[in-house]
């Protein structure tokens, strides 16, 4: 039954004309960042099918394995989103990552990135 419904959710993009979607990724923190107050570090990730993307939020290149992700939500058009976040201080001179894996990136994966001066 698992199997049926998983295959179901997959396949009813198909049915509304939605194939693939390239996922959209935005970063951006709860409050306006100030070094070494303590934040949210917020990834968006939208518009993507099939229903397979893998986020993960990073510091430099260590992944923040303490980061939460919402469920996976559909949209009008059946293409789907979710939300990646993490409590975070920020420091000038780090660069934070929202890596996202998703079938329909060229390359497999793309790396999203955030830091204090691109606020």
């Amino acid at each position: 039954m698992k199997l049926f419904l998983t295959a179901v959710a997959a396949l009813l993009p198909l049915c509304f004309g939605l194939q693939t979607g390239v996922p959209q990724v935005k970063m951006y923190t709860r409050h306006a960042p100030v070094e070494g107050e303590k934040n949210v570090l917020i990834c968006y990730v939208s518009k993507f099918a099939p229903p397979n993307a893998e986020v993960e939020l990073m510091e430099g290149e260590r992944v923040l394995p303490e980061a939460e992700q919402s469920d996976l939500t559909f949209e009008t058009d059946w293409s789907y989103f979710l939300v990646k976040h993490v409590a975070f201080t920020p420091r000038q001179g780090v660069q934070y990552g929202c890596k996202v894996r998703h079938s329909a990136l060229d390359s497999g994966q793309r790396i999203t990135t955030w830091d204090m001066d691109s606020y």
